[in-house]
């Protein structure tokens, strides 16, 4: 059998959660991890919780010492994000509370791996990324925040990532960061600020893809993000497909305590790819007796094709 996923951390696997445990409160660490290391070392950053990071919208650059700037973003292991075990007090609290309340998406923390150039100089340098991703009006961008990082005398090597691979210790394989990022997904979200609650919501989508109609359930996964830390909704949900491309999403809340933005969710697809543009086709709003009321319509929200 194989490990999961989370054997590709390398041995500073334990502090790395830890140091990114303290931050989930969406803030971007001020330090590296480590906050030293040589030129060829590989080193994670914390970059906060934004909406939409990837490599393909972000730069990474190091000015260094003696006032050189060296560009990184070629360097870049991958962006992917941690996530605090729900039963934590991590995930139920106060912070996190504030954090969700404002972004309207689960408490996650987006991690950039970076493998450092030989090149860079020994001493005391700053890091800068530059990203088109959103952030939560609670917390400062990442392009706005320097980013301290010692470079060490030494030569350093890229970290393997390497991790036993099934029952013997002495069989091992070597992790990829990039595993760790979104497949081609469609997220779906609604830009309302409005605090209405709801005893159900209905949302149907249109999306096509090259399987056409033969595209079943099997290919398809819809992953609905836990916002309920904030209304405590005892949300339930449940999903359809019919004719390879109509979908039918529905939440129910048993107390009629259900948030506009609990409906968010990602729709990711296995061999499968996405072809035109995915529509929301229709909205439904009910209150806890059934009865069908008003809310936002379809073009308040989001339907976000993602291709990595």
């Amino acid at each position: 059998m194989t490990v999961s996923i989370q054997k590709i951390f390398w041995n500073h696997c334990a502090v790395i959660i830890a140091f990114a445990t303290l931050l989930l409160a969406g803030c971007i660490g001020l330090d590296t991890f480590p906050i030293a290391a040589r030129p060829g070392d590989t080193i994670t950053l914390a970059l906060g919780s934004p909406e939409g990071m990837k490599r393909n919208n972000t730069t990474v650059s190091f000015e260094d010492s003696q006032g050189g700037t060296h560009d990184l973003t070629a360097n870049m292991r991958g962006i992917f994000k941690l996530y605090p075990d729900r039963a934590s007090k991590a995930w139920d609290s106060s912070n996190t509370f504030s954090l969700v309340d404002n972004a309207r998406h689960e408490p996650w923390l987006t991690i950039m791996a970076l493998d450092l150039p030989q090149s860079l100089p020994v001493g005391a340098g700053t890091v800068r990324i530059t990203s088109s991703a959103t952030y939560p009006s609670i917390n400062a961008h990442v392009n706005d925040v320097p980013i301290r990082l010692d470079i060490l005398p030494g030569t350093g090597t890229p970290a393997s990532l390497e991790y036993v691979f099934g029952s013997a210790y002495t069989s091992s394989a070597l992790g990829n960061v990039q595993s760790l990022e979104p497949r081609p997904s469609i997220t779906v979200y609604t830009d309302s600020n409005g605090n209405s609650l709801y005893g159900a919501i209905e949302i149907k989508l249109h999306i096509e893809t090259d399987k056409g109609p033969s595209l079943t359930p099997s290919n398809v996964r819809v992953l609905m993000e836990d916002l309920t830390i904030v209304t405590e909704s005892q949300r339930n949900w449940f999903w359809s497909l019919s004719n390879g491309q109509d979908y039918t999403i529905t939440l129910i809340s048993p107390l009629g305590w259900l948030a506009e933005y609990e409906a968010r969710f990602q729709l990711v697809f296995k061999n499968a790819s996405v072809v035109n543009t995915p529509t929301m086709t229709s909205v439904r709003y009910f209150n806890v007796n059934g009865a069908e009321v008003a809310g936002p319509a379809p073009n308040q929200y989001t339907v976000r094709l993602d291709n990595g």
